[in-house]
Order: structure tokens, then sequence, then C-alpha cells
């Protein structure tokens, strides 16, 4: 019986051992990655950027945008396949991550017409990917206003976007709606993900608005983390 047990302890011990060797090694890989990738991204001030989108392309051709969040210290290369599960788990290189990467509702089209741009990623717990997303939850974060500004830099220029509300919710598909038969619909969207806010940004949105969704999981729970954002002009 001791045997047994101890023989038990070991294979636990070791399973364990090799999960967070594995956690380890990723985490670094993904680390690296983003290093390789900022090579391309050039800083001319806080929240402007020339981004080598033809060098990115060449390095991973899904590359459609540069995702900034100044308020929680998010930067990230964004890609769009043609399916949502692909970048679940697969990294910038394309090979095989469990942090998987940040990347685009493949419904989105980048051709003007896209009322609600759809971005997704995991929740890390060191804070990689999406995990820093929950802090914009905090009643802190929304004490600075700059806090409150997205951008998405993109082939066809920068899209500056402010926060007009966040929430959990259970995983539904109702908010990463990407398009809306009618003004109508869009607005009756927009009224409903906006009631939602557990905090009153004091920002109007209608119909005729563009709006940014991020997303990302809730803990280890079936809930999600979701962001809107309207676009804006600087």
């Amino acid at each position: 019986m001791k045997k047994i047990l101890y023989t038990i302890t070991l294979l636990l011990f070791f399973i364990s051992f090799l999960k967070i060797s594995f956690y380890i090694y990723n985490h670094f890989k993904n680390k690296n990655i983003e290093n390789i990738t900022y090579e391309y991204i050039v800083p001319v001030k806080e929240s402007d950027y020339l981004v080598n989108f033809n060098r990115l392309k060449s390095l991973n051709n899904d590359s459609v945008g540069y995702l900034i969040i100044n308020g929680i210290n998010l930067k990230y290369v964004v890609l769009k396949s043609n399916n949502n599960k692909y970048y679940l788990n697969h990294n910038f290189n394309k090979e095989y991550s469990g942090s998987g990467w940040i990347f685009m509702d493949y419904r989105n089209r980048l051709d003007g017409t896209d009322k609600n741009i759809v971005i997704y990623g995991h929740n890390m717990k060191d804070n990689s990917m999406f995990g820093k997303l929950r802090n914009i939850l905090k009643k802190s974060f929304r004490k600075k206003e700059d806090n409150l500004i997205i951008n998405l830099i993109r082939e066809d220029g920068i899209h500056n976007y402010i926060i007009f509300s966040s929430y959990i919710v259970d995983s539904e598909d109702y908010y990463t709606t990407t398009s809306f038969q009618s003004d109508i619909e869009f607005q009756l969207f927009l009224d409903v993900i906006k009631y939602r806010s557990i905090y009153d940004y004091k920002v109007s949105v209608d119909s005729s608005d563009n709006i940014i969704t991020l997303s990302t999981c809730y803990s280890n729970t079936n809930k999600r983390v979701v962001i809107h954002a309207k676009e804006i002009d600087f």
C-alpha cells in the first residue's frame, strides 16, 4: 500500500513538474515572439506608432492591426484567421500554444463597413494576452481619463476609441455581433451593451458610431469580461 501511495505521489509530482515546465517555456517563448514583432513597430509618441505591416505580414500574413491600451500597458499585434478557433491555441508564429494570441473576429471585413470590430484574447495568469483586461473593471482605472482610450492601428491608419461600457457576462454570441441589418437594430444593440455597463462612463453612443469590442474569459468560469469603446477623432 505504501508503495502504491508513493508511486501515485511521485506520478502527480512529475505531472505537476511537466505542467509548470511547459507553462514557463510557453511564457518565455511568447515573450520572445513579442520582442521580435516590436522590431517592426516604431513609437512616434505615446499613442502614435509607425507599423511596418509589410514586414509583419512577411512573418505572419494574418496580421491586421496593432492594439494599444496604455492604461493597462497592453500592446499586441492583432491577427485574423478564417475562423475564431485557430488563434485560441496558436501563437504569432503559428505554433501550438496554450496562450494563443490576440485575434480579430473572422467575420470582420475591415473595408469600412464594420460597425463592431471584435477582438479576443485569453485571460492569462501571467497578465500576458488579455490577462490585464480585467483591470479596466476596477474603479481606480476610471479615475484617469487617458486610461479610457484604446488605439487600433490598421493599414488604413490609426483608429482611436473611448470606452463607454465594461461588464462581466455569461458566455454568449450577442455582444460579438459584427453586422446589423439597419441603424435601428444597431441602436438597440448599443442600448443593451451600454445598459449592461457596471459604470456610467458619461460617453454617448448612437447608430452613426463605429465601435470596438474586447473580450476575454473571467477567471476559470464560463463568464466573459467585455469592454466596448466607440471610435472618436483626436
